[in-house]
C-alpha cells in the first residue's frame, strides 16, 4: 500500500487504487471518499476539529477510518453507502477532555456488504459524549456491528444510541450491538440505548450492554497485592481502552498506552 501523510487535502477524493493515509490537523472539516471498485483504503484522522465525513464504498472495496480525539470538543458526522460485497469500517478513539457527540448514518445497499463501528471512550468533569450509530440493511445477506466501550469519571455521561434497520426483503442480515460502560464514581452516569427495527423473521439480531461501577472484588484483590489505588484504576481503564488498539499502528498504540499512564487522572 502506498503511504502519505497530508495535512491539506482537496475535500472530494476518489480512490482508484489501494491506498494507506494519515490526515493531521484537519483544517478542513468536511471530506468526501469514494472508494472505487476492489480498492482498500485506509485513513487515520489525528482530528484537532470537527469532521464531517461523506463515503461511497464501490463493489468488493474495503474502507478502514479510524479516528483520534485526544483534546478538542469536536462535532463528528459521518453518512455511508457501501455497495455489494463492500465492507466499511470506522474507529474511535475519544479521549478528548471535554464532550463529544458522534452521528452516524450508513446504508448497507448492497448484497453481502457489512460495516462496523467500534467506539472506545473517556469522560470525565460534568461533560458529557454521545454516540449516535444507525444502519439501514437494505440488502440481503447484509452485516452491521457496534461495539462501544466507554470510561466515566466524576459528573460525566456518555451515552450511547444504536439504530440497526432491517426490513422487510432483508432477509439472512445479522444486526449486532454490544456496550460497555464502567462508571468511576457515584455521580458517574453512562445509558445505552439499542433499538432493533426488524421487518422480517430469517435475520439475526442481538445487543448487549453493561453498565455499572468497578467490581468491589476486584478492586480490593489488586489493592491486597500491593498496587496503589491510582495504579489500580489505570489497570481498569486500560482493560476498557484495549480493543481499540489493535485497529491503530504502532505510534497511535504508543500514545494510547502514555494516555492512560500520564494523561488520565481523577484530579
Amino acid at each position: 500500500m502506498e503511504t502519505n501523510n497530508i495535512k491539506e487535502m482537496e475535500k472530494h477524493i476518489v480512490f482508484d487504487k489501494n491506498c494507506d493515509l494519515t490526515i493531521k490537523e484537519n483544517d478542513e472539516k468536511s471530506y468526501s471518499f469514494v472508494v472505487e471498485n476492489n480498492c482498500k483504503v485506509s485513513v487515520l484522522f489525528d482530528i484537532t476539529s470537527s469532521l464531517d465525513l461523506n463515503i461511497v464504498v464501490k463493489d468488493n472495496g474495503d474502507l478502514k477510518i479510524a479516528i483520534l480525539n485526544k483534546k478538542n470538543k469536536n462535532n463528528i458526522n459521518i453518512n455511508g453507502v457501501i455497495e455489494k460485497e463492500a465492507g466499511f469500517t470506522c474507529v474511535i478513539a475519544d479521549f478528548c477532555k471535554e464532550g463529544t457527540s458522534l452521528n452516524s448514518n450508513v446504508d448497507l445497499k448492497g448484497e453481502y456488504s457489512t460495516s462496523k463501528f467500534v467506539v472506545s471512550s473517556t469522560s470525565n468533569d460534568k461533560f458529557k459524549k454521545t454516540y449516535n450509530i444507525n444502519f439501514n440493511h437494505l440488502n440481503k445477506n447484509t452485516t452491521s456491528k457496534i461495539k462501544a466501550f466507554g470510561v466515566s469519571l466524576k459528573e460525566s455521561e456518555i451515552q450511547v444510541t444504536g439504530v440497526s434497520y432491517i426490513p422487510k426483503e432483508s432477509i439472512k442480515s445479522n444486526a449486532s450491538q454490544e456496550v460497555k460502560i464502567i462508571l468511576f464514581d457515584k455521580n458517574s452516569r453512562g445509558k445505552a440505548s439499542p433499538i432493533l427495527k426488524i421487518e422480517c423473521d430469517d435475520i439475526k439480531a442481538s445487543h448487549g450492554c453493561s453498565i455499572g461501577s468497578i467490581n468491589d472484588d476486584h478492586l480490593y484483590y489488586l489493592l491486597s497485592r500491593g498496587i496503589d489505588i491510582e495504579t489500580v484504576r489505570k489497570l481498569i481503564v486500560l482493560g476498557y481502552i484495549l480493543p481499540i488498539k489493535e485497529y491503530f499502528n504502532e505510534q497511535e498504540k504508543k500514545y494510547i498506552d502514555e494516555y492512560i499512564r500520564e494523561d488520565f487522572n481523577y484530579d
